[in-house]
């Protein structure tokens, strides 16, 4: 509830100041208004209409002419000393005359530096795609009871071996459907198999996929191996076994002879897209044989991106269009501003979101807005205190 007494005493203060600055009133319900940060000591999260403290918003015209939008949470009584969070966002161009255009002023689609007092170079990150990283994982594979071996195939690559069954592949483009084959075998060369197929947009669906399951009957009198091909896609599939045969997913190898048995499978789903697998065990008369079947997944890719940094200007440049400034009192009356240094390359400032809000007190309209940021905040004595993560949502006014 709007007090007047309170009212008439914050207008007569902000006209002392010059400047448009007036509470937007906490609502009923759940804050719209709220900054958490993670500070590298301690977390900060502030809500307007919580604890005392309101969203003031405000805006002001610098002596070059540039527009600053002002949102600032802090206590309506609040006096030096007082903590309070202040976030400055500065217009992208100079006005001498007429009203500012908000909407190309704050949007998602612009670049936010940080602003700075010191003199010192201003960095624009430039970032380029050279090329995207999947993980590859084939401890489902099922193993015999001795040490294994697995190879890694990535088309016309270099094959990477290992003994752990787990990968990382860089490819140069965007890897949706790349063959990539892995074989895993038994150090001793009792057994092995192989499984090869594409890469998937993603892991949560692959393209296709195969499985298979490997029974050995121990029957005295013919001894046999069956194998059955599992696919994933899109029906219908058909099959291409070693000996000629596409029956079906089933196939049988009896009447056993001593040595080396081998079968392998090519499925096609109804979309085209093919796996091939195969199997391969040493077995002799009265012994079961080490049964090896390869399968691995996948993650989904994700870009590797390499970072150019690029002098854009100076940051003791008094304009600094689409200039940043964070500013932060602590509760003990120490103040820390994120413009009394340069910020690192890793700072950084984002427009999330952007929205019409209601009038503040004084008639101003304002936008809610809703930014990310990460930096460092420091004192007049150099100390700092870093921002590892910060999201807030404050209401600026402008004409």
């Amino acid at each position: 509830m709007k007090q007047t007494v309170i009212y008439t005493i914050l207008l007569f203060a902000l006209l002392e100041m010059g400047c448009n600055k007036i509470e937007l009133d906490p609502v009923d319900g759940a804050p719209v208004f709220m900054a958490n940060i993670d500070f590298d000591s301690s977390p900060l999260d502030l809500k307007a209409g919580i604890d005392g403290f309101y969203m003031f918003s405000s805006f002001e015209k610098d002596a070059h002419d540039v527009h600053i939008f002002s949102g600032e949470f802090a206590k309506k009584d609040s006096l030096d000393g007082q903590e309070l969070l202040a976030i400055h966002i500065r217009d992208f161009q100079q006005l001498g005359q007429g009203s500012p255009n908000i909407s190309q002023a704050i949007n998602k689609d612009r670049t936010y530096l940080f602003s700075s007092d010191k003199t010192d170079t201003v960095w624009s990150i430039t970032l380029d795609t050279i090329g995207w990283g999947v993980d590859f994982d084939a401890n489902q594979s099922i193993l015999p009871p001795t040490p294994v071996q697995y190879e890694w195939q990535f088309s016309n690559f270099a094959a990477i071996s290992d003994t752990v069954g787990f990968t990382n592949f860089v490819f140069p483009v965007f890897p949706q459907n790349s063959p990539v084959q892995m074989t895993v075998s038994a150090i001793n060369n009792s057994c092995s198999s192989f499984l090869s197929k594409p890469v998937a947009a993603d892991a949560v669906t692959p393209t296709c996929d195969l499985n298979m399951d490997v029974v050995f009957n121990p029957s005295s009198f013919n001894p046999s191996l069956s194998i059955t091909a599992v696919p994933t896609g899109t029906l219908p599939f058909s099959f291409q076994w070693s000996s000629g045969s596409s029956s079906g997913p089933n196939y049988f190898i009896d009447s056993l002879i001593p040595g080396q048995l081998s079968a392998y499978v090519t499925v096609t789903d109804g979309t085209g897209c093919s796996t091939s697998g195969g199997i391969s065990t040493i077995w002799s008369p009265g012994t079961v044989p080490n049964i090896c079947v390869a399968k691995f997944n996948q993650s989904s890719p994700t870009p590797i991106v390499d970072s150019l940094f690029l002098p854009v200007g100076s940051s003791g440049d008094s304009l600094q269009f689409s200039g940043v400034t964070i500013e932060y009192n602590t509760k003990n009356g120490m103040h820390f501003s994120s413009n009394r240094n340069s910020q690192a390359p890793s700072a950084f400032v984002k427009v999330i979101a952007v929205e019409d809000y209601e009038e503040n007190e004084l008639g101003q309209k304002t936008k809610k807005v809703t930014l990310e940021f990460r930096c460092r905040l420091w004192d007049i004595h150099g100390d700092y205190r870093d921002v590892k993560s910060g999201k807030a949502v404050i209401a600026v006014a402008f004409p």
